[in-house]
């Protein structure tokens, strides 16, 4: 990507599938493309160089993108879910699940309405305590001799 200016924010790789996103938010995939997982159509090849993932929202920023088996997720900016492909329901094959009733979208990306990342993630509501552990687990922690006083038996 160097050659073309494209910066790698975060990346995924899944089964067969590669995503990745760029600084400016545009995800670009390869690998295995059967069943639309990789976004580029129902292609069925393997597309072995990145290429863009177009999405009907010209404006659509990307910041996360996460790869499975024979489908791959896309996190927006704003919050907004998009999948590529997916597993087969109702006897249906992978990828041919009717997500989305546009003519022409099988396999391109698709919004999963009613899902928003950002009003999903719970935050903390308490300061989280880390357990730490020593080199002999958890019951070292008190210390060697501390456990022989309190055990009262010595150990050989």
């Amino acid at each position: 990507f160097d050659n073309n200016g494209v910066r790698i924010h975060q990346m995924s790789a899944g089964v067969d599938i590669s995503m990745v996103v760029s600084t400016d938010g545009t995800v670009y995939s390869w690998g295995k493309a059967t069943g639309g997982r990789l976004g580029l159509g129902m292609e069925d090849k393997n597309v072995t160089l990145p290429r863009k993932v177009e999405f009907l929202d010209e404006t659509f920023k990307a910041v996360d993108v996460e790869c499975g088996y024979v489908h791959s997720m896309v996190v927006g900016l704003d919050g907004s879910v998009y999948q590529c492909g997916g597993v087969g329901t109702d006897g249906k094959d992978d990828g041919l699940q009717d997500l989305d009733s546009d003519e022409g979208m099988l396999g391109h990306p698709v919004i999963l309405s009613g899902h928003n990342i950002w009003h999903r993630v719970a935050e903390p509501k308490e300061k989280i305590v880390k357990q730490t552990w020593t080199k002999y687990g958890k019951y070292e922690l008190k210390g060697r001799s501390k456990m022989m006083e309190e055990g009262g038996r010595s150990v050989g």
